[in-house]
């Protein structure tokens, strides 16, 4: 399937098929967005969308380059980069903890499978 795709790219063919536009730009080697994710997940990146346009600080938020998600029906805990329980989301780091989480979210539990697809 994969070479099918890469011809089809190739020769400038669409191909309709139940693939999203993030994962076309992952296909082309392009970087994803934070806008990429309104269209999978718009209710996370209205989550996004707010952390970046308010003052975390005067909000009284404390958050951590770290994340939790559901694995079978068990909460896993996640960082960001490393060390990243350990360190606070403030103004000066919220655009670095924005482009980790919009990374980790768009290729969390697909990186082996997008991997070999692109492979």
């Amino acid at each position: 399937i994969g070479r099918f795709i890469a011809m089809a790219m190739y020769h400038g063919k669409f191909i309709y098929s139940g693939f999203t536009m993030p994962f076309y730009k992952r296909m082309l080697n392009r970087k994803l967005t934070m806008k990429d994710i309104e269209s999978i997940d718009p209710e996370f990146y209205n989550s996004l969308i707010w952390i970046r346009d308010n003052n975390l600080e005067e909000c009284g938020l404390e958050m951590f380059f770290s994340v939790d998600f559901e694995l079978l029906g068990e909460i896993k805990p996640h960082e960001l980069k490393p060390g990243g329980a350990e360190i606070m989301v403030n103004e000066e780091n919220k655009e670095e903890y924005l482009e980790l989480v919009t990374e980790w979210r768009m290729t969390r539990g697909i990186e082996e499978q997008t991997k070999s697809f692109l492979d």
